[in-house]
């Protein structure tokens, strides 16, 4: 992935984040471990002129495995909750995968990611 791909990606999830945390009435942080993508000064710039503010952006340090409790956390629920659409599509459903029901269902587990759901994971 390059920077720029990496930009593109991170406004599309802004404005979603932005929209749901809204509902939570809570303010999207977004933390980057440290592949170059993430750390060049003009992606960061980029990500600020598209609206993310500077202090929403947080870099773990390198080989943070603390750091990284959220975001293996939050992957790994919505890989159990992926598996379980599939499951239930495919082997119960005769194969009827789709992808407005896939997205409504990783939403819904994405909102249910908490403070509390990762401490419970550790």
């Amino acid at each position: 992935m390059t920077q720029l791909e990496f930009v593109h990606c991170m406004m599309e999830i802004k404005d979603i984040a932005n929209q749901q945390q809204a509902q939570r009435g809570t303010t999207p942080l977004y933390i980057f471990d440290n592949p170059s993508v993430h750390l060049g000064k003009d992606g960061l710039q980029m990500l600020i002129a598209g609206g993310i503010n500077e202090d929403q952006l947080l870099h773990i340090a390198t080989y943070s495995p603390d750091f990284n409790k959220p975001i293996e956390h939050a992957f790994g629920s919505l890989k159990a909750a992926f598996r379980n659409y599939l499951y239930n599509s495919c082997q119960l459903g005769g194969a009827d995968v789709k992808p407005r029901d896939l997205q409504h269902g990783l939403n819904n587990t994405f909102m249910k990611i908490t403070a509390a759901s990762v401490m419970a994971d550790v």
